[in-house]
């Protein structure tokens, strides 16, 4: 067959697809569903063990028919364990965690999260267990496995709010659907809706559009919310946005706040930490935040670990004076704490920008992830789990120069919130060469564990 006449039949085939499912909504749009949908090119929900082992917690843990729903991996465990802990969702009684990897099965049981374990080889999908980036086949594949949960408990009868592992949430958000009875779908919005955060209800059409969304995304490489938004214009379905003053996206979250001290009072319900490009990358953005709060090997916590810190960064060419410190870290083994960095635009409402806010999507990632004993964010020392001694360190430390500027008599003070407390004497030092080279040279010598310097 001609391939712009097999383009005509799939186009009619999809048209008719919908007019059927319009003409069975208008009869049956706002009833709870009965009996389960099967679909064809469904995954064999019904035969796989965890599904059975979720309809009995599901059941079990449900608060007024409502249960809020994840899906983790080892990949996204510290992330999830953070907002998990930050969240308080040990005091909510209705949440259920899935995972598709047997050790982090092992991990949240251990914890007393109710979990249920979904073997991704039952389903025949490419999984792996490390954090997967927007886009990629794995990320895909866990976009559908994220569906078929979610259909699969409001096809038993229950209201879902599905929530991604990179929400935090602030108080309890539940009372706040109640706002929108008879609708099909809440959800947070970023320009549209998102299907990171959604509050469904088990309609008929809900799962109509949803059986859609799952054939759709069996025969595209499309994102599960790209194809939501494309059809729910042409589906008749009753749908609502919450506000963005109470369910942010990650846009409009770090538009009003860069740093911890940056957080006024508010009536935010949850935060969707999107907007931003890999895990390390969302997972700095709440370090600097303080709503990071695990400890993942000691990663505040080591007594023994050597820092290497910098007062001051140039932002006029950010990129290569973080290349430079990166580098230095490497030669002097010692881990990089981020520098405060001045925001781009002077004119804007803040003074100091996060990383993220500097290059945004990115984070500098290329350039940062070169450091062989990692990178802290800026307000590290600020952090509780770090020891007393080190936070000592940090604010009393001799901070060395190497520039031609520097003046003995001068007492530095950082106006750095972060940094405001600190009382650090200035050391000049005469250089022969570039500024890094004498660093690096002096640095070999030093064996203190907070080891300060001025600038690059």
């Amino acid at each position: 067959m001609p391939a712009e006449f097999q383009h005509c039949s799939h186009c009619c085939m999809y048209s008719l697809i919908l007019f059927i499912i319009a003409i069975f909504s208008i009869f049956e749009t706002t009833h709870p569903v009965k009996q389960p949908i099967i679909i064809a090119y469904s995954i064999p929900r019904k035969q796989e063990p965890g599904f059975r082992q979720l309809d009995t917690m599901v059941r079990n843990v449900a608060v007024d028919n409502e249960v809020l729903l994840m899906l983790v991996d080892k990949g996204y465990y510290s992330m999830f364990m953070s907002n998990y802990i930050y969240g308080k969702m040990d005091k909510m009684p209705n949440v259920v965690v899935s995972v598709m990897d047997i050790g982090t099965y092992y991990m949240l049981k251990k914890k007393h999260i109710p979990v249920v374990f979904l073997d991704p080889a039952y389903f025949h999908g490419s999984f792996q267990d490390s954090f997967s980036d927007y886009g990629s086949s794995e990320f895909n594949f866990k976009m559908r496995m994220k569906l078929e949960l979610v259909k699969h408990v409001l096809e038993n009868g229950f209201n879902v709010l599905y929530a991604d592992c990179d929400v935090t949430i602030f108080k309890n958000p539940f009372p706040f659907f109640k706002k929108y009875p008879g609708y099909s779908i809440v959800a947070q919005q970023d320009e549209t809706i998102c299907a990171g955060f959604m509050y469904l209800r088990p309609f008929r059409n809900t799962l109509d559009f949803l059986n859609l969304v799952s054939q759709k995304l069996l025969t595209t490489d499309a994102h599960d919310q790209d194809i939501i938004v494309s059809l729910l214009p042409m589906f008749p379905l009753k749908y609502a946005l919450l506000p963005q003053n109470r369910f942010p996206s990650g846009g409009v979250f770090f538009d009003q706040y860069q740093y911890y001290w940056d957080r006024r009072e508010d009536e935010l319900y949850i935060f969707h930490n999107n907007y931003v490009i890999g895990k390390r990358n969302k997972e700095l953005r709440m370090r600097e935040m303080h709503l990071y709060v695990v400890d993942v090997d000691g990663e505040y916590s080591d007594p023994t670990r050597k820092y290497l810190t910098f007062e001051v960064a140039d932002n006029s060419n950010l990129g290569a004076v973080l290349m430079k410190m990166v580098q230095m870290a490497n030669v002097l083994n010692r881990t990089l704490v981020l520098p405060p960095t001045r925001c781009a635009d002077f004119t804007a409402r803040w003074v100091w920008c996060n990383m993220c806010s500097m290059q945004p999507l990115q984070c500098y990632r290329s350039v940062l992830d070169l450091a062989n004993n990692g990178y802290r964010e800026s307000v590290f020392f600020t952090n509780a789990k770090v020891p007393k001694d080190l936070k000592y360190e940090d604010a009393h430390n001799a901070i060395h120069r190497f520039d031609s500027r520097c003046n003995p008599a001068y007492a530095y003070r950082s106006t750095f919130p972060a940094h405001r407390q600190h009382r650090n004497p200035t050391v000049c030092h005469a250089c022969r060469g570039s500024t890094s080279y004498c660093e690096t040279r002096f640095g070999y010598r030093q064996k203190e564990r907070v080891l300060k310097f001025y600038s690059v």
